[in-house]
């Protein structure tokens, strides 16, 4: 059997500009994303409302949307999209820990040490930096989001004159 060529892509790190970006995700297919955030977020009110495609056709993969619509769609799927990753950082930093039961050291080796010799202060050490790595790190993909989506702030900014 033939071995596959690897893409010559993958591994490398973007050198496109933004706006490269941006009319990258522009092209986007809108129900393919509306479907994922039925999955990612268990809600199917993402392919139940006003924002579904209207139609199927064979080469039409954006499903009839109008413009307007599919904007909407790409709008409202960040904070969706952001909460999925923020969970599942979070709950990776929590794992971590765990890692010291099978002899891997990290954050978890001051916790087994303080319940081993009966001494809170490797176990207190260890609570604290996993909450606050943990806390850093959800702080850092809010940021993030803030700053992908700057029609969030104006929104509010109008609501509170």
């Amino acid at each position: 059997m033939a071995e596959t060529e690897r893409n010559p892509h993958a591994g490398r790190p973007f050198r496109d500009d933004d706006a490269t970006i941006a009319a990258a995700l522009e092209a986007l297919s809108v129900p393919a994303l509306l479907c994922s955030l039925v999955h990612i977020t268990g809600d199917p009110s993402w392919i139940r409302g006003d924002l579904r495609p209207q139609a199927s056709a064979l080469n039409d993969y954006q499903g009839s949307m109008s413009p307007e619509d599919m904007a909407e769609a790409r709008r409202l799927a960040l904070p969706a999209i952001v909460a999925g990753i923020r969970i599942a950082t979070v709950t990776t930093i929590g794992l971590i820990t765990v890692t010291a039961l099978i002899g891997q050291g990290g954050l978890g080796q001051f916790m087994i040490d303080g319940f081993q010799r009966d001494f809170r202060t490797p176990l207190t050490v260890g609570i604290v930096l996993s909450v606050a790595l943990a806390v850093a790190a959800d702080l850092i993909l809010v940021g993030t989001q803030r700053l992908l989506s700057p029609w969030a702030r104006a929104k509010v900014k109008r609501e509170n004159p």
